[in-house]
């Protein structure tokens, strides 16, 4: 993940920042981060009255007019509980706002983040040759969520006017995240006064292999007072379902953010308020809908917000170690397609496995050269049933490592006959006995897994 931040200059403006305000702000201080080892997150509220939100206006040109003479006059006539630099209490707002002109001295642009904006390759461009930037930092001391999420909507819609008013991009120091002012509107702009709202685009996640296994970690929590989520050892074939998961407990501690029992949250998608987020996700027929989590408090790792982090970890009631437990949840969240094919293999499927057996040579050179973060490979390999029947299940496993003729990964099925062994689960499978392959690139396209496409072909001519 990038570092928080890209220049030392830029950390001790920070720095400098976070004196004032603790100055201006009247509160009860802030929590220290927790220790280690993790302890599970104590019953109770989760929501700190404290919080503090920066938004940034890059101007690729010179600002259309002054951003700090139209942010006083729009404050002052709009906005009378934003007070710049003065000391506020609670209801009041404190604006911190500075012009800096020299960008890459004092805020850099974090060029690595242009390319997951929502912003185009050209505006990405003139984003990066910014010479000037207005920085807003707004601190609030505000016990009530639902005030406090009024606050967030009115200064997404502030830093939308400044943006289109002075003429620059706009820049959320949370999430990380570059915007036009059309996109920024599409994404930010929402109407308090519909709660709950989906919290989603108000947020991020990123995610990274940390270091065979994919780690999440929300950004932009900290906005409405709340500790930022983390989801740790997820198999690149499951990262996508894991991030649904992360998105709806975030949205669930968003409109509950009361701890019931110390360290549990069971998750149920039909109890989520915002019918926007839950409708966005598919669900298999078999789909429970609900899940049971652990959380703990945890420390940040290097490159995470600067926010309280609560890591998420499935139930063990759904499996032995965290990956199998986590691959149940998943599958009791959202279903499964549980689909089995029973068949006797032919000539052109076995032709078909010789040639995929062929190219496994060159494919474990590709593997050991190291794959691009988002990418996986898997193998079919076979896996034997006890019992008077005997037989072999064939199953896709996730390849974590790949030395000689051994391969060591996770299980990403759940078998139908052999009942001590779960999807989740850590295997060891021969290169010998390979079936065949697929690997999963970064641009979406595949590679391999040309058996099952004969597979389908016998199923259909049953």
């Amino acid at each position: 993940m990038p570092a928080l931040f890209s220049s030392s200059s830029r950390f001790v403006w920070f720095l400098a920042l976070l004196g004032v305000l603790a100055t201006c702000l009247v509160s009860q201080g802030q929590e220290a981060p927790p220790s280690s080892p993790p302890k599970l997150v104590p019953a109770g509220s989760l929501e700190k009255e404290r919080t503090d939100y920066q938004v940034a206006v890059y101007y690729p040109e010179r600002p259309k007019t002054d951003p700090l003479a139209w942010l006083q006059k729009e404050l002052s006539a709009k906005y009378p509980d934003y007070l710049i630099r003065q000391k506020v209490g609670e209801g009041q707002v404190l604006v911190i706002a500075d012009l800096l002109k020299d960008v890459a001295e004092d805020y850099p642009v974090l060029t690595p983040m242009l390319n997951y904006s929502a912003v185009t390759e050209k505006e990405a461009k003139l984003i990066a040759g910014s010479q000037e930037v207005f920085v807003m930092t707004f601190g609030m001391v505000e016990p009530d969520m639902a005030k406090r999420v009024q606050r967030i909507s009115e200064i997404n819609r502030l830093a939308s006017d400044l943006a289109t008013n002075t003429g620059g991009y706009l820049w959320d120091e949370e999430t990380r995240d570059f915007f036009s002012t059309k996109t920024w509107n599409e994404q930010r702009l929402f109407q308090p006064s519909k709660l709950p709202p989906n919290v989603v685009p108000q947020i991020e996640t990123h995610g990274y292999r940390n270091p065979d296994l994919i780690r999440i970690i929300t950004l932009g929590m900290k906005k409405f007072g709340l500790p930022d989520i983390s989801l740790e050892n997820i198999p690149v074939n499951s990262s996508r379902a894991a991030e649904k998961l992360v998105f709806l407990a975030a949205q669930k501690l968003f409109e509950s953010p009361q701890l019931m029992r110390e360290g549990r949250l069971n998750l149920r998608a039909d109890e989520i308020k915002s019918a926007e987020l839950v409708n966005s996700f598919s669900f298999y027929d078999n789909a429970k809908k609900e899940t049971d989590l652990w959380l703990w408090q945890v420390g940040p790792d290097e490159g995470d917000p600067e926010n309280r982090i609560i890591r998420l970890t499935a139930s063990p009631q759904f499996g032995n170690g965290e990956i199998e437990a986590l691959e149940a949840a998943l599958t009791n969240l959202f279903g499964s397609e549980g689909r089995v094919s029973y068949i006797q293999h032919n000539q052109e499927l076995e032709a078909a496995s010789k040639a995929a057996q062929a190219k496994l040579p060159a494919l474990r050179t590709r593997f050991q050269a190291k794959l691009k973060p988002n990418e996986s490979l898997l193998v079919k390999a076979p896996f034997k049933v006890h019992g008077p029947d005997g037989g072999r299940e064939w199953m896709w496993v996730e390849v974590l490592e790949w030395d000689g003729e051994e391969i060591n990964g996770i299980l990403l099925n759940d078998p139908r006959a052999i009942p001590n062994l779960k999807a989740g689960a850590n295997v060891q499978v021969r290169m010998q006995d390979i079936f065949d392959y697929l690997l999963k690139l970064s641009d979406g396209k595949t590679e391999g897994d040309e058996t099952s496409k004969i597979i389908e072909k016998m199923q259909s001519a049953r």
